[in-house]
């Protein structure tokens, strides 16, 4: 009884955990002035260890777990308990789920059966949610000789935990507006919405019990979370997302939804709140982890959307006013926009205009669309992307909106090229205008020293020709330079609404020989140029004459240029004889390369027998960069001591191609075939490089990387010498197309182009049938093209395939011999000028020389015809 009383004396206060709470463990201990403890726990485990983190902690909603109350003592321990309390608590808070025992302690190891559930019982409703275990004991009255006590696990040990986990039994969607996919919206936001109904929380106040609702790709990344957001009252969790370029922008891609646990527990605070649970989830349900439940291939989006021109066809064009601009021009553009379920668009966009690389050079633009067509128009800026040549730099539209991006194929160009032409008169201060394409018809190129006044005018026109342009601020320069190529004198002007400048005169002075006036416009960041070789005439040379023979206009490039004149004297009847020269005259070749004169060659003449005449050739490179040039022929003769000059010009035309599409043998998917022929009809071999493509749009050219299916190559071919060929694409879905070649020499180019249809194996003739109607082909020399209309065979009719195939040749045949007829013309042509071309007689004029060498007007040009075939098969 001694001890008793002494350790009833010394009683100390309950021993206090290190740790805790502890995972499926409460724990408290009551010490007895450090002689011996006496524990109590509520645990999972039926052991008699400390407080710990134990493996069984977690229980789906609904589901139970097994208990246990544990007592035991380690040296001389306090007086047992009177009342023992056994509760369990949801997470932190105060609410009360159940009480498992309030009386005498129980027996160590006594077992409790709890349920997850809103009363802890098997008749209650499953919740999920954090459980806080609770253990208490008392010690009080007479049989307490060691001392009173009461102790409990919150306060003076160490709480215990359990979780239930949440059942997500569906993952519902909204339904598709139209079609079997969320699409852009037509008017407005189209909105995906997705309910997760699971088990219900524990309780309707913890703040931190959170969850959310994300779209992810398959098993994959997640593509966005929806906001963070407390359980829905009876697990019901809504998240709404938004059909956009968020989602892929393809077609038939399904997406996951998953439901997210997001809000730790207030007890545990490094645990979340509850846990996916481990089974009950519904069927279509998988559970990731102990936090994410998915529902797999839950829905498809396509948010793509279309340019279209007609509103039906998603061709991803539209149209502007012209197919190239100039700088300072303002471009309009229509089109549509339909949604991949080819709805119209009817909400507004912001609308820009972008060069090649994706930079935005015009807008954006709001643009609400009138009856859902889309206008769109701006002003080129003067330092917009721009080339200065007639093909000019491709311009795209983009149409962009809330996570929306979407830019069309080529709409129009942008060149930066002016037209000009620098017009010189003789003797005459008033304007005689001609205009492009015969912008040389009114003009004079030769005049007499001293006695003559030339007066110089410009003409500027846009890249298209059809715009006079109206300048400001000294924007066109006159340079006349002499012969050496040394500047005389510069000159600014500007010109009126009629793209004409006031003139500017310069009497003709020393030296004779070939002067040149150059014509230069900038305005606006366009620029053109343009220059005329002059004839400075001595007025003692009047009475002697060079004379071109023979004279070619036009060369191939790796042909041989032949020069030929013949030098003369007056007579005295007013006629030419030949006369020979002192030495042999001298020729001089140079062209306009834009900014100066470049100068190629120039050598002694060889004479000929014939009497006063002299020769050279020039070989012509075989470089493509030649086609196109003009070049001036100076020739300088010395004649009884005089000098006189004469100038002339050829034109470098290149080795023209004619391409055709004789027929589509294989229109089968995945691989098509057209049978094409590209026939050289110039005068050398050439190295052609050709294209070809599958475009769903006549108006789309190849290349531009907006092809279904694009491929190029080169083949070189002799003269006159026919290359046939199969040209394959890849074409993998069925439909409409346009099958499209070009052959290409330089900057010129001969097209062609067949309309098909694809088709899959078996469901029909593997060859595109034959066309009722005209069927068309690149040009070369055989232009304009011709047509041939050929009439089908009477319906029903029996045509033998072996005719078929015959036809086929007929209408081949029929091409090529129009394409002959048109090279014997121009050869006709040609002749004719060889035959009017004056040798050594000149008609009488008074002694001016401008007016005995004026250059021979140009032939008429041959006349087109237009003749059509009309065969019918019986």
């Amino acid at each position: 009884m001694f001890l008793a009383a002494c350790a009833a004396f010394f009683l100390s206060a309950p021993a206090v955990s290190a740790a805790g709470p502890w995972k499926g463990d409460a724990f408290v201990s009551q010490d007895n002035a450090g002689l011996g403890t006496r524990n109590f726990a509520l645990r999972t485990v039926n052991d008699q260890n400390v407080g710990m983190n134990r493996a069984s902690w977690e229980l789906n909603a609904g589901a139970s777990i097994t208990l246990y109350y544990k007592t035991w003592t380690t040296g001389v321990p306090p007086d047992a308990p009177t009342n023992v309390i056994l509760r369990v608590y949801s997470d932190n808070g105060a609410a009360q789920i159940i009480q498992l025992h309030n009386g005498a302690a129980p027996a160590d190891g006594t077992t409790f059966t709890f349920y997850s559930t809103d009363n802890g019982l098997d008749t209650g409703t499953p919740v999920a949610g954090t459980y806080r275990l609770y253990v208490q004991a008392q010690c009080a009255g007479l049989g307490c000789l060691t001392g009173e006590y009461n102790i409990n696990s919150d306060a003076h040990g160490d709480k215990g935990a359990l979780r239930g986990g949440i059942k997500v039994s569906d993952i519902a969607k909204n339904p598709y507006p139209a079609g079997t996919a969320y699409a852009y919206g037509p008017a407005g936001d189209e909105n995906m919405t997705f309910t997760a109904v699971t088990t219900d929380r524990l309780e309707d106040t913890g703040a931190n019990q959170t969850v959310r609702v994300s779209t992810k790709r398959n098993a994959g990344s997640v593509i966005e979370n929806g906001s963070t957001q407390e359980l829905g009252t009876g697990g019901s969790t809504i998240g709404v997302f938004v059909a956009d370029n968020t989602y892929d922008p393809t077609g038939g891609t399904d997406y996951d939804v998953q439901f997210e646990i997001v809000g730790n527990s207030n007890l545990l605070t490094g645990d979340k709140w509850t846990h996916i649970a481990t089974s009950g989830n519904g069927g279509n349900v998988t559970r990731d982890s102990s936090t994410i439940a998915r529902y797999a291939n839950r829905f498809a989006v396509d948010p793509r959307i279309y340019f279209s021109i007609d509103g039906a066809a998603a061709t991803n064009d539209a149209t502007s006013t012209f197919a190239i601009y100039n700088r300072g021009e303002t471009v309009t553009s229509t089109f549509r926009l339909l949604n991949a379920r080819s709805e119209a668009l009817s909400r507004a966009m912001n609308v820009s205009a972008v060069n090649a690389s994706g930079s935005v050079e015009g807008g954006p633009t709001a643009v609400t669309p009138s009856a859902n067509v889309y206008t769109f128009a701006y002003t080129v800026g003067t330092a917009d992307t721009a080339t200065n040549d007639t093909v000019g730099s491709s311009k795209k539209l983009r149409a962009t909106n809330t996570d929306q991006t979407k830019d069309s194929n080529n709409v129009f160009a942008v060149s930066s090229l002016y037209f000009i032409d620098s017009h010189p008169q003789l003797n005459d201060t008033s304007l005689n205008p001609d205009d492009f394409p015969t912008e040389d018809a009114n003009e004079t190129t030769s005049g007499v020293i001293s006695a003559d006044i030339f007066s110089f005018f410009a003409h500027v026109k846009n890249v298209r020709k059809d715009t006079n342009i109206d300048t400001s601020g000294s924007a066109v320069t006159f340079t006349v330079t002499k012969p050496d190529n040394s500047t005389r004198t510069t000159q600014t002007s500007d010109t009126g609404s009629d793209g004409w400048t006031s003139n500017f005169d310069f009497a003709l002075e020393a030296p004779g020989g070939a002067w040149a006036v150059t014509a230069s416009a900038t305005f606006n960041g366009n620029s053109g140029t343009d220059s005329e070789t002059l004839n400075f005439v001595s007025p003692y040379a009047g009475n002697y004459a060079i004379y071109a023979v023979g004279w070619n206009q036009t060369y191939d490039i790796g042909e041989t240029a032949r020069f030929t004149i013949q030098t003369a004297e007056r007579n005295d009847s007013g006629g030419f004889d030949p006369l020979a020269a002192d030495s042999a005259p001298t020729y001089r070749l140079r062209y306009w390369n834009g900014s100066n004169w470049t100068e190629l060659t120039s050598s002694a003449m060889t004479p000929l027998a014939e009497t006063a005449t002299y020769e050279v050739t020039f070989s012509i490179p075989s470089d493509s960069s030649w086609i196109g040039r003009r070049i001036a022929v100076l020739f300088s003769a010395v004649i009884a001591g005089t000098q006189i000059n004469e100038s002339r010009e050829i034109e470098i035309v290149g080795s023209p191609a004619q391409i055709v599409i004789n027929g589509i043998p294989d229109r089968t998917v995945p691989t098509v075939a057209a049978s094409v022929r590209i026939t050289n009809e110039g005068t050398i071999g050439f190295e052609y490089h050709y294209e070809w493509c599958v475009v769903t749009s006549d108006s789309n050219e190849c290349g531009g990387g907006d092809d279904v299916a694009y491929a190029s190559a080169a083949k070189f071919i002799q003269p006159g010498v026919n290359f046939d060929t199969t040209l394959t694409l890849d074409v993998t879905q069925t439909g409409s197309y346009f099958f499209k070649a070009a052959v290409w020499w330089s900057n010129q180019s001969s097209k062609a182009s067949r309309s098909f249809t694809a088709i899959e194996p078996g469901t029909g003739p593997e060859a595109e049938p034959e066309p009722s109607g005209t069927t068309t082909s690149g040009g070369g020399l055989l232009a304009p093209t011709r047509a041939v209309t050929v009439s089908a065979a009477p319906a029903g009719a029996d045509v033998p395939k072996l005719l078929e195939e015959v036809w086929k040749k007929i209408s081949e045949i029929i091409v090529r011999i129009l394409g002959l007829e048109d090279r014997v013309a121009k050869l006709e042509t040609r002749v004719t000028v060889l035959e009017e071309q004056p040798r050594v007689v000149a008609p009488s004029a008074p002694v001016r020389v401008r007016d005995v060498v004026a250059r021979p007007p140009d032939p008429p040009p041959t006349p087109v015809r237009e003749p059509r075939f009309f065969i019918r098969m019986h």
